[in-house]
């Protein structure tokens, strides 16, 4: 799983198919989500929202929830808010309220 966090780390700025992890993990793509999940404690999707968000949050500090939605990849902010709030308990707008 350690190939697979790189991996994902290093990619963080596109989604990352499920056939092309499990591939490099070389394990089938229901071993790999199995595994991952026991490993990480979090499932393969969550844990790619997960990555964006933590990668996003320095970001945030200095642009608009728009700008860093967009750079971060996601569809618009009212995604990335839901997605902040589901995954941090509080909401993106509260973070850059902080500068």
């Amino acid at each position: 799983m350690y190939k697979a966090i790189q991996y994902l780390e290093q990619n963080f700025d596109r989604i990352v198919s499920l056939k092309e992890i499990a591939n490099i993990c070389f394990l089938s793509e229901t071993r790999f989500l199995h595994l991952f999940k026991e490993k990480t404690n979090f499932n393969f999707r969550r844990y790619q929202l997960w990555n964006k968000l933590i990668k996003s949050l320095p970001y945030l500090k200095e642009h608009s929830i728009t700008e860093t939605a967009h750079q971060f990849g996601f569809t618009d902010s009212s995604h990335y808010s839901r997605t902040f709030k589901e995954t941090f308990g509080l909401t993106p707008k509260f973070l850059s309220s902080l500068k």
